[in-house]
């Protein structure tokens, strides 16, 4: 049930939530494009090096350019809308807001990538979905300003069928083309709309931010290219009850009894995705095999 792939994704979603924790800081004193613009080049730089140390000049070839810009436009408006709605929105409504991405990637994933997507693994998601009703408080009024969080999700439900879609290169490739392209797009709108100011007032808080969204964006990444995106996507949801404790933590946003009913349904709701996906690979595995046999026979 557990695997590298699984411990990836947890990780990578938990660091989201304590980058995003991060960035709502560093947006107190700074323009958003002061801030997404070398947020993202410091996160290409790092996948850059990695990539580099690990494969040599060699790594960096690709035959997916296409997806590749694709996602990273894909990249370079979700982050973008995140940082938006985190300026405006308490730090718990934005996380439960961003986590309805699960269920799209599941949709995606039923109708791009024609995975099976089991029964048991769309009430994992349904008990989600009840944490995130529940989790909403209708004392955290955002206005219009919740479709940029309904952005971010979309964007990454993209991002995750994209990497399915194309596995040939590996984890880190796509993650660095992604931040390397979006990057670039941040540049262009730093320069149009920036106020000219780098966020380096508080270089440990931003290097750290930036390397653990780096960090965060790769595990994700790795997660979704190696495993069903039916046992990752609901892994999602656990953002929802750090990001809010998170939100305690660093600025004080209150954690109603709500939030704490959607923090236990999301982790029920995760233990049975991650059954549900490992009785569907079990049982694809062993049609294989006995169809393997029965060709054999033949």
């Amino acid at each position: 049930m557990i695997n590298r792939h699984v411990i990836s994704g947890i990780c990578g979603f938990i660091g989201l939530s304590l980058s995003a924790a991060g960035i709502k800081h560093l947006l107190v004193s700074n323009d958003m494009w002061s801030i997404i613009f070398p947020l993202l080049t410091f996160s290409s730089l790092i996948m850059g090096i990695a990539l580099y140390t690990i494969k040599g000049i060699g790594g960096f070839r690709t035959s997916q350019r296409r997806f590749h810009l694709l996602r990273g436009i894909l990249g370079f408006a979700g982050i973008s809308f995140g940082i938006y709605g985190l300026k405006f929105l308490n730090l718990g409504l934005f996380q439960i807001l961003v986590n309805l991405y699960p269920v799209l990637t599941l949709v995606l994933a039923v109708l791009v990538l024609k995975e099976f997507i089991g029964i048991r693994a769309w009430v994992a998601v349904g008990l989600s979905l009840a944490g995130v009703v529940f989790a909403f408080d209708p004392k955290l009024e955002g206005g219009v300003m919740v479709l940029f969080p309904l952005g971010v999700a979309v964007s990454l439900a993209g991002q995750s069928i994209i990497v399915r879609l194309r596995t040939r290169d590996t984890s880190l490739v796509w993650a660095f083309y992604t931040e390397l392209t979006a990057a670039f797009l941040a540049l262009l709108a730093f320069l149009a709309w920036g106020n000219g100011r780098l966020p380096f007032d508080e270089p440990f808080l931003f290097f750290g931010v930036a390397l653990v969204d780096g960090i965060s964006i790769f595990l994700i990444t790795h997660a979704f290219h190696g495993d069903l995106a039916g046992k990752i996507a609901p892994l999602a949801y656990l953002s929802i009850p750090s990001g809010a404790l998170l939100g305690l933590l660093f600025f004080g946003d209150p954690i109603h009894w709500e939030m704490l009913l959607a923090a236990a349904l999301i982790i029920v709701g995760g233990v049975f995705a991650l059954r549900e996906a490992d009785r569907v690979s079990e049982d694809t595995a062993l049609s294989r095999g006995w169809s393997k046999a029965l060709t054999r026979e033949i």
